[in-house]
């Protein structure tokens, strides 16, 4: 079967960000370096002082017209991850998902197999298309698809971004890769002069790029991989970052633009714990459009605080708007299914629905390892290590 193509994105309007706008379940098994720094982030500032530059303004005009594509990889229904299609639904952003029915991706065990389905996300998009990758489990997000590209365009012009690596990781405040030493946990990434963040580590729960830039990306940590199955994926991209001196060649969202990472960082949202929306983060001066309840911030008192304080959820809470949400479609495997067929009862999003019945009609099983669907012609489809 085929993702749509054509429909990974609500509206295409064109926007010239001049101030910024405002995003995987992750395994963080120890804390291995993460020093506190003050300093807040003036990226609006950084931006708004390059945008004279010639070349960035070629690429931003680029960036305006590309097709934005938005995909998570969800293997059943579950509570959190049926919020965050709600999330999705309210903010009027449709989903591509990946990974249903693989059941050996369920458990930690099974983590590593995202890399093989982030290498078919980017084969079924056209190369040029932006696409923004959000964890399915602990994920919520906070504005809709013209913030989102805004947020894009300005994060990957004030890094200087070629288009042809074009590729913006998620960012943590935690190294939490036990694979690298400290000496490699400092070098793993480059962050502009002038610049201070707590939010200096890649987070493979989050990321948006080309999807041509994407496609090399992964298949190149699928080639270090080289059949290993003991790390999660965050532990392989990063060793590659490391192997491959990739620090100057992607981008990092150290200031919390696309994705803010919650693990040790709920004090960072304006007014926490008496928040109220719009939430945005104060000490990067940001409004985020993904919270990523990673690593310790997945309690559940933290995620629905934030939950219950988003600008859509009243509107949500809503007999409307739950109707809203139950008839959003997403796109599973090719079939563009409602919500409220994917949600089973009493997860607080739809009424009275017999998920088993709902599988059975899709008709998606596991095979024991992803298929790799509608490649560009003369891609190379070849699935190591699996």
């Amino acid at each position: 079967m085929q993702i749509p193509r054509g429909k990974g994105v609500s509206g295409n309007k064109v926007i010239t960000p001049l101030v910024l706008a405002a995003f995987t379940s992750m395994l963080v098994l120890n804390v291995l370096y993460s020093p506190e720094i003050n300093t807040n982030v003036a990226i609006s500032s950084v931006y708004e002082g390059i945008t004279d530059d010639q070349e960035v303004q070629v690429l931003t005009r680029n960036r305006e017209r590309a097709k934005f594509r938005f995909a998570t990889i969800l293997t059943e229904p579950r509570k959190y991850y049926c919020t965050m299609l709600a999330s999705a639904a309210m903010n009027n952003i449709s989903i591509d998902v990946f990974g249903w029915g693989d059941e050996k991706l369920s458990g930690t065990k099974g983590w590593w197999r995202k890399l093989l389905w982030f290498r078919e996300m980017s084969r079924s998009y056209d190369p040029e298309d932006v696409v923004v990758f959000v964890d399915a489990g602990d994920t919520l997000f906070n504005t809709g698809v013209d913030e989102i590209r805004a947020a894009y365009i300005a994060t990957a012009a004030t890094q200087r971004l070629k288009q042809s690596t074009e590729f913006i990781w998620s960012a943590e405040r935690n190294c939490g890769m036990r694979t690298l030493t400290r000496s490699e946990c400092q070098t793993l990434h480059n962050i502009p002069a002038g610049i201070s963040t707590p939010y200096r580590w890649l987070n493979s729960g989050g990321w948006a790029g080309r999807a041509g830039a994407a496609k090399y990306l992964f298949d190149t940590v699928d080639e270090d991989r080289n059949g290993r199955t003991k790390q999660a994926d965050q532990a392989f991209i990063a060793e590659s970052h490391v192997k491959r001196g990739w620090k100057h060649r992607h981008g990092l969202d150290y200031s919390q633009t696309l994705f803010m990472s919650m693990y040790r960082s709920e004090k960072d949202i304006c007014g926490w714990p008496d928040i109220q929306p719009p939430l945005r983060n104060c000490r990067t001066n940001s409004t985020p459009a993904v919270f990523h309840f990673n690593a310790g911030s997945k309690a559940p008192e933290t995620f629905e605080k934030v939950l219950h304080e988003t600008h859509w959820w009243k509107e949500f809470d809503t007999p409307e708007g739950r109707r809203k949400v139950s008839e959003f479609k997403v796109n599973v495997s090719g079939n563009a299914v409602p919500i409220k067929d994917l949600c089973p009862t009493g997860y607080g999003l739809v009424e009275n629905r017999d998920v088993s019945r709902i599988l059975a009609q899709i008709g998606v099983k596991s095979s024991g390892k992803p298929r790799l669907i509608s490649p560009p012609p003369g891609a190379d489809v070849k699935e190591s290590g699996v």
